[in-house]
C-alpha cells in the first residue's frame, strides 16, 4: 500500500501575532504529523504567503509547498481550510485530475459537492 498523501491548503495572517485561527492550525499540523508519523504517511501543506512562519511548526514528514497544484499532485486528500481567494478560486477540475484519489474536504463550506 502506498503512503497516504494529504494536501492541506491554508493561509495565515502575516501580522506576527498568533491568534485563535493560527493556534488551531498549529494544533492541526502537530496532530496530523503525529498520526502520520506512526503510519509512515506524510503531509503536504501549501501556504504561499506564510511559508517562513509555517516552517517552525512542521515535522520531518511534512513539506511546505507554495503551489497548490503541486501539493495536489498524487494526493489522496485535499483539505481546504481557508476562504482566501488563492484557494477558493482554484480550478478543482484541474486539481481532481492531478490527485491520486480525488477526495476533497471543504472545511469552509465554500463549494457545492457537485463542483468536485
Amino acid at each position: 500500500m502506498k503512503p497516504l498523501k494529504i494536501a492541506i491548503n491554508i493561509q495565515l495572517p502575516l501580522g506576527g501575532k498568533v491568534g485563535g485561527a493560527e493556534q488551531f492550525l498549529i494544533g492541526l499540523i502537530h496532530g496530523l504529523g503525529e498520526l502520520l508519523d506512526s503510519n509512515e504517511e506524510y503531509l503536504l501543506i501549501t501556504s504561499p504567503q506564510a511559508v517562513k512562519w509555517l516552517k517552525q511548526y512542521t515535522g520531518p514528514n511534512q513539506q511546505i509547498i507554495k503551489n497548490p497544484f503541486e501539493a495536489a499532485k498524487n494526493a489522496d486528500v485535499l483539505a481546504l481550510v481557508t476562504e482566501w481567494p488563492e484557494f477558493s478560486e482554484i480550478d478543482f477540475k484541474k486539481n481532481k485530475k492531478l490527485m491520486r484519489c480525488p477526495y476533497i474536504l471543504d472545511g469552509r463550506n465554500q463549494f457545492e459537492p457537485e463542483e468536485f
